[in-house]
């Protein structure tokens, strides 16, 4: 992932790793902010952050630069992708949808030292009836 001092000010080194079955053998994943009015929570604008093409299970992604802006008014965002086609993946429980604020959070929160700029993410998934499932995404370590 490089060095701290390589990652720009307002940035953040972004990799996940997976070792669920329930998700398919690779997976793409779309990072969000999406940003919402303090005072009444509307919906005000979407940026995407980054797309990760493939994420094999069993593997650590490549690190990617997300921007990190320390915001109450972000929420950030994952959209899980088939890796071929770059369509969202099927079966999820919980679709989303920036304007209701609804989909699957991506745990983005600052490191123990507040410091770290590298930072690995585990992605879970839960399976529901009929064959629909959950996915979690949290930081598994940060440096």
């Amino acid at each position: 992932g490089g060095q701290s001092e390589e990652i720009p000010e307002g940035s953040k080194s972004l990799s996940f790793f997976y070792t669920t079955d329930i998700l398919p053998d690779s997976l793409g994943m779309q990072i969000y902010a999406c940003y919402y009015d303090p005072n009444t929570f509307e919906f005000t604008k979407m940026d995407t952050l980054a797309t990760f093409k493939s994420i094999k299970r069993g593997e650590l992604s490549s690190f990617q630069l997300v921007k990190d802006t320390a915001d109450p008014a972000i929420v950030y965002f994952i959209q899980p992708l088939d890796p071929v086609t770059g369509n969202v993946l099927e079966n999820l429980a919980t679709p989303f949808d920036p304007t209701i604020a609804s989909g699957y959070f991506l745990s983005f929160e600052g490191g123990p030292l507040g410091t770290e700029k590298h930072y690995i993410n585990s992605i879970e998934a839960m399976a529901g009836d009929n064959g629909v499932f959950d996915i979690a995404s949290n930081r598994l370590i940060s440096y």
